[in-house]
């Protein structure tokens, strides 16, 4: 599947990137593991949609990600997930002009901001953004099995 969907950076800089996509020997546990996304060691630092997507979950991992956000891209079905959220952006309302946090259903425009990236859930570093990319039949079994079955680099996609 292309992937050529990402046509934002989700940080400013990412130079940042502290932990990249694939095995590695994470903090917790000591096991190699795949690390199924990119980590960026920024705080508090606008996290910015990386395409023209829809919300499709927006909640609290305490087992994984902490405060996340799950979008899809409505033309290819591929998405995105950006993970370890200080808090979510706050959008108006489409239909009562009133101002209101990032939701499920919204529509979001890439390089839009939707979240501050912080240091929430279970984490080995003292904080970062977890940004991961993947195809789209694996969007809803992620949402079920509570992971990221992300097989796609996240790299070759940002530029």
């Amino acid at each position: 599947m292309p992937t050529t969907f990402i046509t934002k950076k989700p940080i400013d800089d990412l130079s940042t990137l502290s932990s990249g996509f694939g095995s590695r020997v994470p903090p917790k546990p000591k096991a190699p593991s795949e690390h199924k996304g990119d980590d960026f060691a920024v705080y508090k630092v606008p996290v910015y949609a990386a395409h023209n997507a829809e919300v499709i979950y927006k909640g609290y991992n305490a087992n994984g990600w902490g405060n996340f956000i799950v979008s899809r891209d409505p033309a290819t079905g591929a998405g995105t997930l950006y993970g370890h959220l200080n808090s979510f952006s706050k959008i108006t309302d489409p239909n009562t002009g009133l101002e209101r946090d990032i939701a499920v259903g919204d529509q979001i425009s890439g390089g839009k901001q939707i979240a501050v990236s912080g240091n929430s859930g279970p984490t080995g570093t003292p904080y970062h953004l977890h940004f991961e990319v993947f195809g789209s039949n694996a969007i809803d079994k992620m949402i079920l099995e509570n992971r990221g079955p992300s097989k796609i680099d996240p790299r070759k996609n940002l530029s």
